[in-house]
């Protein structure tokens, strides 16, 4: 489960986990959607880079998920 980073969440965006079984997804704050992490990303290099982000101040997540749109399935929560 991700370690909570609520300065990374006031200044960024959401990342959560999408039921059933969607994986982790990021839902930035200034832009539209959600997005899929890569499959080959670990829980904790995402953490690092959540810290990372709040660190130098700038989303370094966006341009990892970008092109990995989250389709919305109807009958699953989000």
């Amino acid at each position: 489960m991700i370690k909570s980073n609520p300065e990374f969440w006031h200044r960024f965006g959401d990342i959560g986990y999408l039921e059933p079984g969607d994986g982790l997804a990021y839902s930035p704050n200034d832009i539209k959607g959600s997005y899929h992490f890569p499959d080959s990303m670990s829980e904790a290099e995402i953490e690092e880079l959540m810290e990372r982000c709040v660190k130098e101040n700038k989303d370094l997540i966006i341009d990892l998920v970008k092109d990995n749109p989250v389709v919305y399935k109807p009958g699953c929560l989000y």
